[in-house]
């Protein structure tokens, strides 16, 4: 008896050889959607038909499984979605059809804390990362090292990805679980131009704070002054 690795989340099981024509071949695939098939199906890691999809770059079967009610934010055993299958595949074609298609670009992964904004950061993908940044992504999301697309940016030595990010309003004195910012991370690559944005901006960040607090304590002052002076009238 041949196994059946596929269930439905209801638990109505689907045979190997159906789950293959869905996860493997687009014409079979195709087939089985117009009989009617449920493309909603998931495997014993919950990974659904489109997911597989996504993370194998099979464009042409994204628009069809949505089309015929596949669950654009369904989460597999490790809370990802097809997005971030896509994002996780490099498959950015597909992860810009899915945010044109409405997929929610704040999911984080439950293994990881990678978000999509995250992956696309890591990735160097400047398309999919403007993409998101006009869908209100969280910029400033973490993964679970505490990590943000802008750590990530450093790590991969991508000045004009983090000319982007900090474009859109990053914040670069957010720290890591291990107590780095992310011009820490680049000041650690020799090689790496875009550190100079880095620390440039972290500059900017100190100067404007230190101006501020100056600022305040002459308010502090003034107001400390005028009390003296009306107390002694």
């Amino acid at each position: 008896m041949q196994s059946e690795d596929f269930k439905t989340v209801k638990g109505r099981m689907l045979s190997t050889e159906v789950a293959q024509m869905f996860g493997y071949d687009d014409q079979k695939a195709l087939r089985l959607i117009a009989e009617g098939a449920d493309v909603n199906v998931c495997s014993a890691a919950r990974e659904t038909p489109l997911m597989r999809a996504a993370a194998s770059a099979r464009t042409a079967m994204i628009r069809p499984l949505l089309t015929a009610g596949a669950e654009i934010n369904a989460q597999d055993r490790d809370g990802r979605t097809a997005l971030l299958h896509a994002l996780n595949g490099r498959a950015s074609i597909v992860a810009q059809i899915l945010i044109r298609e409405g997929a929610d670009v704040n999911v984080a992964a439950a293994s990881d804390g990678m978000t999509a904004f995250i992956f696309a950061a890591s990735n160097g993908d400047m398309n999919t990362l403007k993409m998101l940044l006009e869908a209100q992504v969280d910029i400033n999301a973490q993964d679970h090292q505490g990590q943000t697309a802008l750590h990530w940016a450093a790590m991969i030595g991508r000045a004009d990805i983090i000319g982007k990010i900090l474009e859109a309003g990053a914040d670069a004195t957010i720290k890591d679980h291990s107590g780095n910012m992310a011009v820490d991370l680049a000041q650690e690559n020799e090689f790496f131009s875009g550190k100079n944005i880095l620390q440039n901006k972290m500059r900017d960040i100190f100067a404007e704070k230190a101006a501020a607090g100056t600022s305040a304590k002459r308010r502090v002052i003034r107001k400390k002054t005028k009390a003296g002076l009306d107390a002694g009238r």
